[in-house]
């Protein structure tokens, strides 16, 4: 039943704050499935739509130094209270897009335990560290799963070479924070491509050196 008056409010100051803009009503809210490899697409293209729509200070990953110690704090009409109503305007608009954007039950969890009595509509930022914690975890675990997963990259003998590197592209943009230098994916490449394959990439290599890109 929370979730349920939760999402109504945030749906109604979305309405109410999108339809002053324009360009946000051309653009259709980017959603997030849950699954793993889609986050990093997903979010480029969330913090875009955010950019346009006049949100995106909301959506980082610490509290905005403007916003009020209370969603219901009284603000006065100078330029410190204009600072901070214009950030509670954008954690709202934040979390009632975070709100549509969202498709699976363990997402709008996020924005249920982002609700606390100073702020019954939540607060963006910390569902986007629970994002973050969830879909980007910078540990030693990641890095592990990582390499299990480029292990598990396939190429068959007559397959087209792009498929290869659409596999190591989405491993690269699931694991954004755990960077592969030019040797190691070309070591990738080479141990998973076939043998023909492996000739061509070797001599281009040879004859390139540390100029050679895996997108050639």
């Amino acid at each position: 039943m929370l979730i349920v008056v939760i999402c109504a409010l945030l749906l109604g100051i979305a309405e109410a704050m999108m339809s002053s803009s324009s360009e946000s009503k051309k653009m259709y809210i980017p959603t997030f499935s849950g699954e793993e490899y889609d986050f990093q697409i997903w979010w480029m293209r969330f913090k875009a739509y955010a950019t346009v729509a006049g949100f995106v200070i909301a959506i980082q990953q610490t509290r905005d130094a403007d916003l009020p110690a209370k969603e219901a704090d009284f603000l006065a009409d100078d330029d410190d209270g204009k600072a901070k109503k214009k950030s509670r305007d954008a954690n709202s608009l934040a979390m009632a897009t975070l709100t549509m954007a969202f498709s699976t039950a363990a997402l709008m969890r996020m924005i249920t335990e982002s609700v606390d009595t100073d702020w019954p509509s939540g607060l963006a930022y910390k569902v986007v560290q629970a994002l973050f914690k969830r879909y980007r975890p910078d540990d030693v675990m990641s890095k592990v799963e990582m390499r299990r997963e480029l292990e598990r990259v396939k190429m068959k003998k007559d397959e087209d070479p792009t498929n290869l590197f659409e596999q190591i592209s989405m491993i690269q943009n699931k694991f954004v924070d755990q960077a592969l230098d030019k040797e190691d994916l070309l070591a990738i490449v080479l141990d998973k491509a076939p043998v023909e394959y492996g000739a061509i990439i070797t001599s281009e290599r040879r004859n390139k050196g540390s100029s050679l890109e895996m997108i050639e």
